[in-house]
């Protein structure tokens, strides 16, 4: 890399070739060592026979001695290779055993079917294809449509709209900031912070590589990302990606919809968005309103449920609705023109626009099916995953959205002391509470449909729930908001939210606990000891509970806990008499416990974080109004 860093030779092809060097001397070195490996154990056969062969015909001293010697020369390589796997396995029962909370997790989890694709629905001739390569094909189709460009808008009107709203702008100092220099202390620290243990890019450099050679590559990194930050060509490595695909839970596996994708990048695209994330973070709280939650410094998703079960209780005598949204593959919908568009209404200068630009100009990815790649498929919009600025760039191409129904008044919200409440938002989950239906719901049709035009965006009907109180809508409404408008009860961000609020605890904590009786039922038969059972009480269970804990203004009783308490004990100890006290095991390991969780402890802590939300300035939560 050095030899080669001259001024004719950008950055980025400097980085891309060293890559394509470093992945080839890595293999011949691999290969080699293999090879050698293999030939000694071969030569020592070849040596050991004919020592055997001579050993027959003469039968003396000095052969035997031969002979013997091979044989310990043979062994001892063979010894070597088992040894070897046996630090392996070693190394794996360590990292994977009774504390292995990944091997544990697989061990837990439900049975899944073969991710394995034996049959697929062309989209095209809607016929069932069985060859691998048709499979292939039938993805790629089905892929190249939703990645494709559908007609834009006119500039001038999509302009037009955005002009039309009251949206902050950032300032010549943030710009500053944004676009100074990307030092070598930022890449160094997005490289530490990188994890392990995770599936590296098409180029095949994991996580652990950029760690072992950090102090080496640093500065070449440095001379690539700064090339790129300045709008310049970025590495052709960086247009590709990875896409595997995984059936969603209860869909048709013969149809290509019905499959997740998700997409892998190269680690050195991930180092240098994080750090981009890292800078657009401390600027998006200027620029988004309270009312998105998602991704956004100081806010979190809880904000937005206690917020909804408040304005609920001032709901219930007017004609109104809960509406939650779902929008149609949201962050593969983005279009970039629009993107670009909103970012410079945000204030965003030319080349935090055109950096952005070059990392979207031309990418590529490639389908993986029964672990064979399909050809290239061309994407022409959408966040890209595994992208850390994805979640950060949508929460900028959404809020437009957002402040247009701010905006109109003939969106009507629920009015509490004196504060108008129309809209929550967590990324694309959006939550409308809304009086005078008909004229609400028909307005925020006509503007969801004139944004899907501009913006990419598109209603997902199938998903969409609707809560009415008092309110039954017309035949007009039904046609054009096609959706269930009988529920008692809508599911929105992993919490039930019923039209009774006295109905919150039976609809979210009584069907957790069956879930959870349910599952440790299924974990019995699984081979483990009293530590892995405890583990998996923290590392599954725990969290769904912590969850609702900071979630629900409920309060949750002492039976409820005891309750609890006796399904993990029985859990523990395989529905047989507990050998040691529950309250030991939840001490402290150096107090001579297990660690395992007082769930009322988290849920007494999960109280008092309410009491410090309502102190902490930083917090700008809307609850805390309603409060």
């Amino acid at each position: 890399m050095y030899h080669n860093n001259k001024e004719n030779i950008s950055p980025s092809v400097l980085w891309d070739a060293a890559k394509a060097v470093l992945r080839g001397k890595l293999i011949m070195w691999s290969s080699n060592r293999k090879k050698e490996k293999e030939k000694r154990i071969a030569d020592k056969t070849r040596e050991l026979k004919i020592l055997e062969e001579e050993h027959q015909r003469n039968n003396n001293v000095d052969s035997l001695e031969q002979l013997n010697l091979a044989r310990k020369t043979l062994n001892e390589l063979y010894e070597n290779q088992v040894t070897k796997k046996a630090k392996f396995i070693k190394q794996t029962y360590y990292e994977n055993g009774p504390k292995a909370r990944r091997l544990l997790a697989w061990r837990a989890r439900k049975q899944e079917a073969s991710r394995y694709i034996h049959k697929i629905k062309n989209p095209q001739t809607n016929e069932v294809r069985y060859n691998l390569e048709d499979i292939q094909e039938s993805f790629v189709y089905y892929y190249s449509n939703l990645y494709s460009q559908p007609p834009v808008a006119d500039i001038n009107i999509v302009e037009s709209f955005l002009d039309s709203l009251y949206l902050p702008s950032i300032g010549t100092e943030q710009n500053k900031k944004l676009t100074q220099q990307i030092t070598e202390e930022e890449i160094g620290k997005a490289i530490s912070n990188l994890k392990g243990n995770k599936v590296p890019g098409p180029d095949g450099f994991p996580s652990e590589w950029y760690k072992c050679f950090k102090q080496m590559i640093v500065p070449t990194l440095k001379s690539c990302f700064n090339q790129v930050l300045e709008g310049g060509e970025i590495p052709i490595s960086w247009n590709q990606a990875l896409i595997s695909v995984i059936l969603k839970p209860g869909k048709d596996a013969t149809e290509c919809s019905s499959y997740r994708p998700v997409s892998v990048l190269n680690i050195d695209y991930r180092i240098f968005t994080t750090i981009m994330a890292k800078r657009f973070e401390n600027i998006l709280s200027d620029l988004i309103d309270t009312d998105q939650t998602g991704f956004v410094k100081n806010r979190t998703t809880h904000d937005n449920i206690r917020r909804a079960f408040k304005i609920i209780n001032h709901m219930k005598p007017t004609e109104s609705v809960i509406l939650s949204l779902d929008a149609e593959k949201a962050f593969d919908s983005v279009r970039w023109e629009f993107l670009y568009m909103s970012l410079k209404r945000f204030g965003f200068n030319c080349q935090v626009i055109n950096c952005l630009k070059s990392l979207y100009k031309s990418p590529t990815a490639r389908i993986k099916i029964n672990e064979d790649l399909s050809d290239g498929v061309s994407l022409k919009r959408g966040c890209r995953q595994g992208c850390a600025m994805s979640a950060t760039l949508f929460v900028l191409f959404i809020e437009p959205l957002a402040q247009a129904i701010r905006e109109s008044e003939n969106i009507i919200g629920v009015t509490v002391y004196n504060t108008e409440y129309k809209i929550c938002l967590y990324a694309d989950d959006i939550l409308l509470t809304l009086i005078k239906p008909d004229i609400s719901l028909t307005t925020l049709i006509s503007l969801l449909k004139k944004y899907g035009s501009y913006s990419g965006y598109k209603l997902n009907f199938h998903k969409t729930q609707i809560l009415t109180f008092n309110y039954k809508p017309s035949k007009q409404i039904q046609k054009h908001l096609k959706c269930n408008w009988n529920n008692n009860i809508i599911r929105y961000l992993g919490v039930n939210i019923p039209r009774e609020l006295t109905e919150v605890y039976k609809h979210n904590y009584v069907p957790l606990t069956c879930n959870i009786k349910h599952d440790m039922d299924r974990w019995l038969i699984l081979p483990m000891n009293m530590y892995n059972r405890i583990e998996l009480v923290k590392m599954i269970i725990l969290p769904k509970l912590l969850y609702l804990f900071l979630a629900l203004p409920n309060e949750v009783t002492s039976k409820q806990f005891n309750e609890w308490n006796k399904i993990i004990s029985n859990f523990i100890w395989c529905k047989h008499r507990p050998r040691i006290k529950f309250e030991t095991l939840q001490l402290a390991k150096k107090e001579g416990g297990r660690a395992l969780p007082c769930l009322q402890s988290y849920y007494k802590s999960a109280q008092l974080k309410i009491l410090i939300a309502w102190y902490d300035p930083s917090s700008d939560a809307k609850w805390k109004e309603l409060d």
